[in-house]
């Protein structure tokens, strides 16, 4: 966008590490000492963007098989809370519960987790009451995914939402689950109605 990309590492990215900003002027600094994809730089849909205009803001989706069925576990979202390009909450950023109609739940937590923000503390919009537009499109979007790759029974998919509301697949995460966010974002079970099972196949 505007003669922008972003270059990450393929792989071990955890938290935005070497997550770079190009421009025209500056594709000399793509690093060289590991494998790298270059993105379209993406902008967010105008109420996301609103929460903090800086970062890419975006949701952990995870899905899961069970009965042979794709499930979805609660959706958070992680949103900058800075000038920087990144959302991870672990960069300081804050995470979300979002729920399927699109509305947020009521606080937002630090890396801390002890931390809570009724409102964003840049943007000062409020969490409670908000709701994003086109979230369906985002569940839709990660449970297409997750049937591409059926061997796979659970799997976090980091999403968003572009400034045309279309759902955008950010990264695919198929050996690592950030299991916490949508727990304690939401005050609620993993699997919902499914733990049971899911815990019996897990200790298989």
């Amino acid at each position: 966008t505007h003669g922008q990309a972003v270059c990450k590492p393929i792989r071990d990215s955890y938290g935005g590490e070497g997550v770079v900003l190009l421009t025209e002027d500056s594709f000399t600094e793509i690093p060289h000492e590991r494998d790298f994809i270059v993105q379209e730089r993406i902008v967010n849909q105008e109420d996301i963007r609103m929460l903090n205009p800086d970062s890419l803001n975006t949701m952990r989706v995870i899905t899961y098989i069970c009965d042979n069925q794709y499930w979805t576990a609660p959706i958070a979202m992680r949103m900058g809370t800075t000038a920087a390009l990144t959302d991870n909450i672990s960069a300081g950023g804050l995470c979300i519960g979002v729920r399927d109609d699109g509305s947020l739940c009521p606080n937002a937590f630090a890396e801390a987790k002890t931390d809570i923000y009724p409102e964003h503390p840049v943007s000062g919009i409020k969490f409670k009451g908000f709701r994003l537009a086109n979230v369906d499109k985002v569940i839709h979007g990660a449970i297409e995914c997750h049937k591409r790759t059926p061997h796979v029974v659970m799997a976090s998919w980091d999403m968003t939402l572009n400034h045309r509301g279309e759902a955008v697949l950010i990264e695919a995460n198929l050996t690592s689950q950030s299991v916490c966010f949508p727990q304690y974002t939401h005050g609620k079970a993993l699997f919902g109605e499914n733990t049971e099972k899911m815990l019996e196949y897990l200790k298989k």
